[in-house]
């Protein structure tokens, strides 16, 4: 991923690439990590259905998504770590560590090294992130996200240089990201208009149609595989559901990539933040000072990331709890469009350098702060599953799931949790004393409690 001729000696340019990377991984695992990973709902479904793995599975639909890359990863570490979850946890950090290294680079080709600093390290602590850097399954989004980014980073590679081996790899990417999570079928579309943007003095066609081509590729094969995932019909009638739903969903994530509370100014919360948003997007494109394609770029990958939820959940998105992992689909073009709306600016310089400094400690520390708060709700609910699941081994009954099942038989077709639990915890290579979860001794004691006289914990648990 290339520099921009532009960018002026600064420290990045002065630091090992190493060291670089180093910074992000490091600030990953001080963020992020946790011993606390347990098993989510859709995890029981990988784990009872990888009990007989094969290509057909792979290329089987979960709620819709086609992920084969995913099945692929997600298989190779049951067989390598079994049920010691914090080993997923520390493969997930480590690629989010990567993957912001990535969004650096990726920033500092396209903008100021300053900026590309505060962009990479906005989105690796930002507290949305929690949702799927700590849960065990969405290692899906962390892997998506990685691609992707080194699709658009080849991609503006190819438009500065013309060199085809990029092209060809931004294709790579572009395949390998939408099959880790099966949710960036659109982003072919982004290169498409990338080329009229970047080269339209001399069209190349053959990345004009190649994207065009892989889209329909992308939406052939979901279409087969994995349906349309929509809770109603789409229709031409459809679209202004589409529209005003989509807006709703942008205030909704707006909101919370503010570091607001959903709800903090009422119903009027997700519109008012949504025109906030689309403020700053016209803001970027009206700097007569920054490149005007570039900013057209972001807007237009942040559509194509954002949009396939208002398409397939139409008026859903407004009467059920959204996740937010979806919200963070389009975080990445997000940060870009601000960037390119108020990075750079003049009155920036006239913020003294040290009362800059001390706020960005200060919000770093208060990002800090609210991030172990979400993390302690992630493993509070975790703590009352883990207190279900240990009863369950012990008793040897069905473990149904607390609060927020983890699966439900209905949903999700798990017969035999604790089976299937013991089958792959046996498969464990490491056998090390590392993580919450790994003896069922650390479950009873510490999430059981000492006050269960009922409960005795094995032998051989007692000897390991």
């Amino acid at each position: 991923m290339g520099l921009s001729k532009s960018i002026p000696n600064h420290l990045s340019n002065r630091l090992p690439e190493w060291s670089i990377l180093a910074v992000f991984i490091g600030m990953a695992f001080i963020f992020w990590k946790t011993d606390f990973n347990f098993f989510w709902r859709d995890d029981w479904n990988f784990l009872d259905s990888m009990r007989h793995f094969s290509l057909a599975y792979m290329f089987e639909n979960h709620v819709g998504h086609v992920t084969p890359l995913f099945k692929l990863t997600y298989y190779l570490q049951l067989k390598v770590f079994g049920t010691n979850t914090i080993f997923f946890s520390y493969t997930n950090i480590l690629f989010f560590g990567l993957y912001n290294y990535v969004i650096f680079r990726l920033a500092r080709s396209i903008m100021s090294t300053t900026s590309a600093w505060v962009v990479a390290i906005a989105l690796t602590i930002h507290p949305l992130m929690f949702n799927h850097v700590s849960w065990t399954f969405e290692q899906c989004i962390t892997f998506h996200f990685l691609f992707q980014v080194l699709a658009v980073a080849y991609f503006m590679r190819w438009t500065r240089t013309g060199v085809q081996k990029e092209l060809v790899l931004s294709f790579l990417f572009t395949i390998i990201q939408n099959y880790y999570f099966g949710n960036g079928l659109f982003i072919p579309l982004l290169f498409t208009a990338g080329v009229l943007l970047f080269r339209k003095e001399r069209i190349q066609w053959g990345a004009f149609v190649g994207s065009l081509v892989l889209f329909l590729l992308f939406a052939i094969i979901q279409l087969i595989l994995g349906g349309t995932r929509g809770t109603s019909a789409v229709t031409l009638t459809s679209v202004p559901d589409m529209i005003h739903y989509g807006f709703y969903f942008l205030g909704l994530s707006t909101s919370r990539i503010f570091i607001l509370r959903e709800w903090a100014l009422g119903p009027i919360t997700p519109w008012l933040t949504g025109g906030a948003f689309i403020g700053l997007a016209l803001i970027a494109l009206l700097r007569k000072e920054r490149d005007r394609r570039l900013a057209w770029f972001h807007i237009i990958w942040f559509v194509l990331a954002f949009c396939s939820i208002p398409i397939v959940k139409q008026g859903t998105l407004a009467e059920n709890t959204l996740p937010h992992y979806y919200s963070v689909l389009a975080l990445i073009p997000m940060v870009f469009i601000i960037e390119h709306a108020v990075g750079g600016l003049s009155f920036w310089s006239r913020i003294p350098k040290r009362a800059m400094t001390l706020a960005s400690i200060g919000l770093v520390a208060v990002v800090f702060l609210i991030d172990q708060q979400l993390k302690d709700t992630v493993s509070f609910r975790n703590f009352r599953n883990r207190q279900q699941m240990a009863r369950a081994i012990l008793e040897g009954t069905p473990y149904i799931g607390f609060d927020d099942p983890y699966f439900t038989p209905d949903n999700y077709d798990v017969e035999d949790p604790v089976g299937i639990y013991t089958e792959w915890r046996s498969q464990d290579l490491f056998q090390l004393s590392m993580g919450y979860a790994h003896l069922l001794q650390n479950w009873t004691e510490n999430a059981i409690g000492p006050k269960e006289v009922d409960v005795i914990v094995p032998e051989k648990e007692l000897v390991q």
